[in-house]
């Protein structure tokens, strides 16, 4: 982590997935950018509407599992990302966000280029989106 980063404004939060430390009992801690990368992670990784409380926060990045990923669409998850960046995440403004497929098509992966508004330092984060259901079964587990 690089210790120029404010936790006052860049934040300070539980790791996520949360983990404890077995020597202090205490949970681990993420600051700076690495919580910003969990906090866009969980951003992207959650469905809008599915929290009560919050029906506005998540990602509409559902609607598009199990579609052909062409040019239209790759710009409209490009689109998507954008618009929920600018409205999720305060602490960074988006560069670029592109959206690139594996050797075997098998994995999408949206790679976000952002800078951090308090530091302007420059950070990528890489979201592997989806993969096919079933690409790892064998044709006797199906047929």
């Amino acid at each position: 982590m690089d210790n120029s980063d404010d936790p006052g404004f860049l934040g300070r939060g539980w790791s996520f997935p949360p983990r404890f430390d077995r020597a202090s009992l205490n949970v681990s801690m993420s600051v700076g950018a690495d919580n910003i990368n969990q906090a866009l992670r969980l951003l992207l990784k959650t469905e809008k509407g599915s929290r009560s409380f919050m029906p506005e926060y998540g990602s509409d990045l559902r609607r598009f599992l199990f579609k052909r990923i062409d040019a239209t669409r790759a710009q409209e998850i490009i689109a998507s990302i954008k618009f929920l960046l600018m409205n999720g995440e305060p602490r960074i403004e988006v560069i670029d966000v592109a959206v690139g497929l594996s050797a075997d098509a098998q994995l999408a992966e949206i790679q976000i280029q952002y800078q951090i508004r308090q530091t302007n330092s420059r950070h990528n984060y890489v979201f592997p989106y989806s993969e096919i259901e079933g690409s790892n079964l064998n044709k006797g587990d199906y047929a």
